[in-house]
């Protein structure tokens, strides 16, 4: 079993430069340092969710699939990600970026699309098997806020 864990979540606004990014990743670095298990979840850099709607919608006359746009706007949290791992790992801290693409990830909705229900029951199993281990090893998971896998 895991004890002291903690899930630290970071909006956009917190994230908007490179100084902000490695603040975050020095204040991460301090709770595992103390002890804590840390799950960090981020959210797309302030401005990039709106300027990706507005550049699918635009380039496609309005006419992109939910789907499709879902997976456009899901490239601002995925970029976050990496960068807040590399932020971290530069703090010495074994950081592993997770994202719907790999088998790590831990977070699953129905398929509706534009407007997707999570599936706690699968959410939890996965968490369970996927990011308490992690923890086990002392790794920070770096996750994707705003995100789910069908």
């Amino acid at each position: 079993m895991v004890d002291n864990i903690i899930v630290v979540k970071f909006g956009g606004s917190c994230l908007s430069t490179p100084g902000n990014i490695l603040t975050a990743a020095k204040k991460i670095a301090v709770e595992v340092v103390s002890g804590k298990n840390v799950v960090v979840v981020v959210s797309a850099l302030r401005g990039d969710t709106d300027k990706l709607l507005s550049l699918a919608q635009e380039s496609s006359l309005n006419n992109v699939s939910k789907e499709d746009l879902d997976e456009i706007l899901s490239m601002g949290e995925r970029t976050t990600v990496r960068l807040m791992a590399t932020a971290l790992k530069s703090q010495g801290l074994n950081a592993i970026a997770i994202e719907p693409t790999t088998s790590l990830w831990p977070m699953y909705t129905d398929s509706v699309f534009g407007s997707a229900n999570v599936d706690f029951e699968g959410t939890e199993k996965a968490t369970t098997e996927k990011l308490l281990p992690l923890l086990t090893k002392k790794y920070v998971p770096v996750v994707a806020g705003f995100l789910g896998l069908s």
